[in-house]
């Protein structure tokens, strides 16, 4: 028998080890590569699904600034006004990591929050004012903010 000789109706065993062997490392990349995906697909979604929250936060939160049209009494912490279309009392304050407008909470999980009022000083007779908030999210860490123009 001769090295070349093969048997007329299969392969050598060797062939099959060198096939099971390229098989094994293709099975094993694949799975490696479907992993990572997995992974960056999650990072992905749970990176969405915090800048939508944050979105939908800082809307909650310009919405209920700006259903103050008369202000009345601005601190860091508590904002407090005339909402003039219904005649009411808006009052938005902070309370730990809450904002709350009334009773309702609008937003939770902010950290350093704060409310400042830049007037302008110009024309004594219409005291015009802009709302600045800002403050920061616990959960990413990121900063959000906002103004509202208003009338003292």
């Amino acid at each position: 028998m001769t090295g070349n000789d093969r048997h007329p109706c299969g392969v050598t065993l060797l062939e099959l080890l060198i096939a099971i062997t390229i098989a094994g490392i293709v099975v094993t990349l694949g799975f490696a590569v479907y992993g990572n995906i997995v992974t960056l697909f999650s990072r992905q979604s749970r990176a969405a699904d915090d800048l939508r929250s944050t979105i939908l936060m800082k809307k909650r939160i310009d919405q209920s600034c700006s259903r103050i049209s008369v202000l009345h009494r601005c601190t860091d912490r508590e904002v407090s006004g005339i909402n003039s279309s219904t005649d009411s009392v808006v009052i938005l304050r902070c309370a730990g990591n809450t904002l709350f407008d009334g009773h309702d909470t609008i937003a939770a999980g902010l950290e350093k929050f704060a409310f400042s009022l830049v007037e302008d000083k110009k024309d004594a007779r219409n005291r015009n004012a802009v709302l600045l908030w800002e403050g920061v999210l616990v959960k990413t860490g990121d900063w959000i903010g906002g103004a509202v123009a208003l009338k003292r």
